[in-house]
């Protein structure tokens, strides 16, 4: 593989005398031609030279962290015997190095510098460096290059008579990266690369000078260009790993609970180069540090790592420390990252906290305490076991966390029921780490707040009218909206007492339902009340033989006169039946009445049912049950 053509120049012999004053120096040469061949150079040298001159070379991927990288010169100089007193500082046309001549003819002694500003590269790793500079011409390619690469000082206008001072041999066998002269010649700088990035130097100058006699022999002269370049494989440490987390959770100012010996851990790892990088994490107690244990990630994808922390780091309860840093492939690593504070309890609360109310006591019999809409206070106590400073608290499911006025002490939460009802209040201790006792379930019942309907007539007749009032349980209430026997919806307005009267008429056996709620003055609806309004039409039944009310009436076998007596007028028949006997139709008298006349045959009790009777327009009116004792 090649980059460019090689091209031929005359070998030189030196016959150097002194001439006049400004006539430099004069020379014989005869020529001879020669291709130089290449000594020795590397994949990655050759890769670097064939991109500077526009050819693409294809190389793996590596299997390690260092990447490639290239510095340029920032300024290029060379001082010149000729003109000694001359400054060459980044001037067109290259840097000759060697014994050259002129177009007028006459000869220069010339060396060439370049700096390059290795700031970038600060705290890197440099594992390979090489300064590659171009020929742009080769007085003989028969000849090697012997030009030798050394450390200088820096310049600003370096002269022949104040040239950079020379510091130190980097390297006096330059080698071609390509089989072509002239080409591109390289020299390994990595030692000295290496060197000032660990010293924390920011530049480097680099003096190219040919030594000894071969600097006066115009055969080893050359011209190099004044863009030389630094190329290198480098790897620099990761960055300090971020985004620490504990079993997902985000570690943030305040320690993070931890309830498990072997919780899983979270960073992710940062690389300048982009590469894929590992984390080593440690934890110890903070007030131990000396039992610190580090271990390395079991997983590592783009942009986390993961872990878990091995059993038998985390045993008292306390706070630990957990830190990490970033590793890449090469084993470069971060500084350590600022810890993350843990607090570690595995020790549950062992006994459930105790719930009291005043408003809303204990319990799910009778009729309940408190109303809905009605501010309840309750207080959870951790009865002095000072492992728990919090409770978590929740209708049915423990869900909202309240803090205790002290270790072991209480808290109060004020909640305020919406409907009547029964309820369960769960309320669980919990300790610094978050561990939970276990549960209290606090049951209790809301009143109702239906309206109460008081009915003024309750033995009304039948068609008769029925005075009601609606008295308030609810507070504020400004009307109450109703419903009786259909579904036909009647708004009527409260007094100033919360109360209303309304009438009704029933006018069917049986009755009607009156449905009733409470609105309040800021739109709240109470529970609705359910009545049935039963008007008075079913008929009393007596008999002397044998009365009712669990008095023992006469033996069997004695003939009995029942009297059905009408509660209504225009009663015109009620059909009736003796145990489970026939059913009976039969017509009443003049006023409305029936007797019934019935011998029972055994002892003991007997029920006459007295069915629905009807009147004259054909009205069904309600029966009834007449229960005795035969004996």
């Amino acid at each position: 593989m090649r980059c460019t053509h090689p091209e031929r120049f005359p070998r030189i012999d030196l016959n150097v005398h002194k001439g006049r004053q400004g006539d430099g120096f004069h020379f014989a040469h005869p020529t001879m031609r020669h291709v130089f061949s290449l000594r020795r150079f590397t994949a990655s040298a050759v890769a670097v030279a064939c991109a500077v001159s526009g050819f693409a070379v294809a190389t793996a991927s590596p299997a390690t962290a260092s990447v490639g990288g290239s510095i340029p010169a920032v300024a290029s100089a060379y001082i010149d015997a000729a003109t000694p007193a001359a400054a060459h500082v980044n001037e067109p046309g290259g840097l000759p190095v060697g014994l050259w001549r002129d177009d007028a003819g006459h000869f220069h002694l010339s060396r060439a510098f370049y700096t390059f500003d290795l700031s970038a590269y600060a705290g890197a790793t440099v594992s390979r460096a090489a300064l590659t500079v171009e020929d742009l011409s080769v007085a003989d390619c028969s000849k090697p290059s012997s030009v030798a690469a050394f450390r200088a000082a820096a310049f600003t206008a370096p002269t022949w008579l104040q040239p950079p001072a020379q510091e130190a041999l980097l390297d006096s066998t330059p080698e071609y990266v390509q089989p072509a002269c002239p080409g591109y010649e390289s020299w390994d700088i990595t030692a000295e690369i290496a060197a000032a990035l660990a010293a924390g130097r920011s530049s480097l100058t680099v003096e190219l000078r040919l030594t000894g006699l071969r600097e006066l022999d115009r055969r080893y002269a050359r011209r190099y260009s004044s863009a030389g370049a630094i190329h290198l494989t480098y790897n620099k440490a990761p960055a300090v790993p971020s985004e620490f987390r504990v079993d997902g959770d985000l570690c943030g100012q305040d320690p993070l609970p931890v309830t498990t010996a072997t919780p899983s851990i979270s960073v992710a790892p940062h690389d300048p180069e982009g590469d894929l990088t590992a984390a080593t994490f440690a934890v110890w107690p903070e007030s131990d540090p000396l039992r610190r244990a580090e271990f390395p990630a079991t997983a590592n994808g783009i942009g986390y790592s993961i872990a878990s922390v091995p059993p038998g780091t985390l045993v008292d309860d306390g706070v630990y420390l957990l830190s990490a840093r970033s590793v890449d492939g090469d084993g470069a690593a971060s500084a350590w990252a600022g810890p993350c504070r843990l607090y570690f309890d595995d020790h549950p609360p062992a006994a459930a906290p105790t719930v009291s109310s005043d408003v809303y006591p204990p319990g799910l019999s009778g009729m309940g305490s408190g109303l809905p809409r009605v501010l309840g206070r309750f207080t959870f106590s951790a009865n002095g076991d000072t492992d728990v400073v919090g409770f978590r608290w929740g209708i049915g499911a423990a869900g909202t966390y309240q803090a205790a006025d002290r270790p072991g002490g209480t808290a109060t939460i004020e909640w305020t029921p919406q409907l009547t009802g029964d309820y369960h209040l769960v309320v669980l201790g919990v300790d610094r780490a978050g561990n939970t006792s276990p549960q209290a379930d606090y049951a209790f019942r809301v009143a109702s707040d239906q309206p109460v309907v008081e009915d003024h007539d309750p033995d009304a007749a039948f068609g008769q009218p029925r005075t009601i009032t609606f008295h308030p349980v609810a507070s504020g209430v400004v009307e109450y909206v109703y419903t009786f026997k259909d579904n036909t919806v009647h708004i009527v307005p409260a007094e100033a007492d919360g109360t209303a009267t309304v009438v009704l008429v029933p006018n069917m056996a049986g009755g009607g339902e009156l449905t009733v709620y409470s609105r309040s003055a800021d739109g709240y609806r109470s529970t609705t009340s359910y009545s049935t309004i039963l008007p008075r039409s079913w008929p009393t039944i007596t008999s002397e033989q044998y009365p009712t009310g669990g008095v023992v009436g006469a033996p069997a076998g004695t003939p009995g006169v029942f009297v059905v007596t009408s509660y209504l007028p225009n009663v015109v028949s009620y059909s009736y039946r003796f145990d489970n006997g026939k059913k009976t139709t039969a017509a009443t008298d003049a006023d409305g009445n029936l007797v019934i006349e019935f011998t029972p045959t055994t002892p003991g009790p007997h029920t006459l049912a007295i069915g629905f009777g009807f009147l004259a327009d054909g009205t069904m009116i309600d029966g009834t049950a007449y229960t005795f004792v035969v004996g």
